[in-house]
């Protein structure tokens, strides 16, 4: 793990500029889930200024960071990687299988060899609402983690469900963060149920939410449990 926002937003840019086109998504980037648009192969699916302040965020609330869960692997695991430079152990939940293939040859062509056999990286296939992939996520990621970043399926009731399923196993002082916040395009209700979180409509409870906002279309917004 690297300590400084800097030089971990320096290994980032690196892998991205060998994934794809090479680039983070622009930050007037329109999503292309439910418009039928075609999207530029982005060698990250996040907006890089956005990304650096939630690694500011992170670096300074969470001193110690053991382990994280994200939901969504992405197109070329780019988040893992940035993971990987701030945590510990890091669990990704993906269920296309072809992108933890194309993942793994990634991985050895950038750094010259197979480097996820330190048994800080894990990577669950399959849906994260399959009680399989549940049961999986509970026995490595129990008794706590300290953060969990949600950026699957993007419609309302996925965001609930991988929400519900996985926030009891943050612990206090963690963070819980969700991916697109701010799109409203008819296939996103990533902000919806962020604004439900906020005025206590989901489980009675409101939630302090901070957004970070430097696009059109995209943004994370988080909480600290």
């Amino acid at each position: 793990m690297l300590g400084d926002a800097t030089q971990i937003m320096r290994a980032v840019d690196a892998w991205v500029a060998s994934q794809g086109n090479g680039r983070w998504v622009a930050a007037d980037s329109v999503p292309p889930a439910g418009t039928g648009a075609p999207f530029p192969d982005y060698g990250i699916q996040q907006e890089r200024q956005e990304t650096a302040e939630l690694v500011s965020v992170l670096l300074d609330r969470l001193p110690d960071r053991e382990r994280c869960l994200e939901v969504g692997l992405g197109r070329y695991g780019s988040t893992h990687i940035l993971w990987r430079e701030l945590f510990r152990h890091v669990v990704s939940i993906e269920w296309h299988s072809d992108r933890i293939h194309n993942f793994s040859a990634q991985v050895e062509a950038f750094y010259g060899r197979w480097v996820l056999d330190d048994r800080r990286s894990r990577i669950i296939p399959g849906s994260s609402w399959d009680p399989a992939v549940v049961r999986q996520v509970y026995a490595c990621c129990t008794p706590t983690l300290d953060f969990l970043f949600i950026d699957g399926s993007h419609a309302y009731q996925d965001v609930l469900c991988d929400w519900l399923l996985y926030h009891p196993l943050v612990r206090p002082g963690g963070v819980i963060a969700f991916h697109d916040s701010v799109c409203t395009l008819p296939a996103f209700g990533v902000g919806s149920f962020v604004a439900e979180l906020a005025a206590g409509m989901i489980d009675g409870h409101k939630r302090a939410i901070t957004h970070i906002l430097h696009s059109t279309h995209l943004g994370i917004s988080l909480y600290e449990v």
